[in-house]
């Protein structure tokens, strides 16, 4: 057998050095001489010296824990196989839809100013674009559709958004498919489509704060210069008084607990329910303002920027977390699966362990899209550049591909670059497909993994070892 190419081995424990394995989310204490080897011998055989000697107890344990292998698995053709099985799914069908540019607020952080030069989903593009997407179902054979209405803010198109989701939900009675229509707003404008059909047939309302009132106002302003706090709040009473799932990120950049347990509080009266399924509390970072110019670059920043703000999370965290809405923390990355029971609450979600799918990105899904307000097809939901436009919806729901579909759909994923060396490709799949680092060390993700797992070691450290019964920590 020989060592597992995504154990990670950090020095926080008194007991030994700490062996997490990202693959299968277990973690182990082990002597010094088990973590020479695995730090050492990662593809190389089991030694000799470990059979007869006093080690031999250890195997079982590893083995289980996947910390090692057998000498013929090649850990990262199953991790590339498991990726193109994903690409290739067929029962997912997924269009992330802007339908319009504009928003009634003016967040200068906003990374929302890449798009195409059409600002306005028409009612005809709209009813072109959803048979095209009740063609790809059933080309597909789909048994989930997910359309998500975005923007921009997308109440500001409301008859597009009621169009579309009015004809999806027409589409799938009577068929086996599950619907899912999430609309992502800033929720200013609930009270005012307080009749519109959108709200009913919206399987969620996903709503950002960027914490307390006084500091939410001073961010996010509507035009005019009023904020937009009591109005958020008011819509979310709307919703819930119809029993419709709510879900909240909040902004913690500069933060203090005081306004975090206030902003708890509001919620709490408005009628937001201690169940994760109508409120998951996301705990990321933002700047006051992005100086990057493509997404990618946005994302090294949101890297850096959780790596400066880990500390404070995590306090405000423990500041709240006895709140009867319960939190969960997430840095801003693909964490791994989340906890299904209704009643999760803990912080278990910062675990470095193996990514839920594949990856988010359309950009490995050959029927996921990004559709813009003129019916372009993306495979980048937040940077729609000519390079990654993969095709136009259409009069009728017919599309035309363009070459970059193809060149997409067939690139290999990492054998050239140092994802295929890195610890943690289970954890993020490798990171966004058109800005992977050519050198381990100029990854800003890895860095903020690497913390996170000494972090994560420190507060929950694995059972005490025991040389020929070792017990290995499961994932919580």
């Amino acid at each position: 057998m020989k060592p597992s190419q995504f154990n990670v081995l950090v020095d926080v424990d008194p007991r030994g050095t700490v062996v997490h394995n990202t693959e299968s989310a277990h973690s182990l204490v082990v002597p010094a001489p088990v973590a020479t080897w695995l730090r050492t011998a990662r593809s190389k055989p089991l030694p000799g010296a470990f059979y007869p000697g006093r080690y031999r107890g250890m195997l079982d344990p590893l083995a289980r824990g996947g910390f090692v292998v057998e000498d013929d698995t090649d850990e990262l053709q199953v991790q590339i196989h498991r990726r193109r099985v994903s690409r290739f799914a067929a029962d997912r069908c997924s269009l992330q839809v802007q339908v319009i540019r504009s928003c009634n607020l003016a967040c200068k952080y906003c990374i929302q100013t890449f798009s195409p030069s059409v600002a306005r989903m028409s009612l005809e593009t709209a009813d072109h674009l959803a048979k095209f997407a009740q063609r790809t179902a059933l080309q597909s054979r789909a048994r989930l559709l997910v359309m998500t209405m975005y923007g921009g803010e997308p109440l500001m198109n409301e008859p597009a958004c009621r169009h579309l989701m009015t004809q999806m939900a027409e589409f799938v009675k009577g068929r086996r498919i599950t619907l899912s229509m999430p609309v992502v707003t800033n929720g200013v404008l609930l009270t005012k489509h307080h009749d519109s059909p959108v709200l009913d047939l919206a399987s969620g309302f996903h709503i950002t704060f960027e914490g307390g009132k006084a500091r939410h106002d001073s961010i996010r302003k509507q035009h005019d210069g009023v904020g937009s706090y009591d109005r958020i709040m008011e819509g979310i009473a709307l919703l819930r008084q119809r029993d419709l799932r709510v879900r909240v990120r909040l902004h913690v950049n500069g933060v203090q607990k005081e306004e975090v347990r206030a902003l708890l509080d509001d919620l709490l009266r408005a009628g937001v329910a201690p169940n994760r399924w109508r409120c998951d509390m996301y705990w990321t970072n933002s700047e006051d303002a992005s100086e990057s110019e493509s997404f990618e670059g946005c994302i090294k920043e949101r890297a850096v920027n959780w790596e400066n703000n880990r500390d404070h999370v995590f306090a405000l965290y423990q500041a709240v977390k006895d709140h009867p809405l319960g939190v969960i923390i997430e840095p801003g990355f693909n964490g791994g699966p989340k906890a299904t029971s209704p009643d999760f609450q803990g912080d278990a979600h910062w675990k470095p362990r193996p990514a839920q799918h594949c990856s988010g990105c359309p950009l490995d899904a050959v029927s996921s899209f990004f559709v813009s307000p003129d019916g372009g097809l993306y495979s980048c939901p937040d940077d729609p550049r000519p390079e990654v436009k993969v095709g136009q919806v259409l009069a009728g729901g017919e599309v035309e591909y363009t070459r970059s579909r193809s060149r997409l759909l067939t690139r290999d994923y990492w054998p050239d670059k140092a994802c295929a060396q890195c610890e943690f490709l289970p954890v993020c799949g490798g990171g966004c497909p058109l800005d992977r680092p050519s050198q381990l060390d100029a990854c800003e993700t890895r860095k903020t993994k690497i913390k996170d797992t000494e972090t994560y070691v420190a507060r929950n450290p694995p059972p005490e070892p025991d040389i020929g019964a070792i017990q290995v920590q499961q994932p919580h």
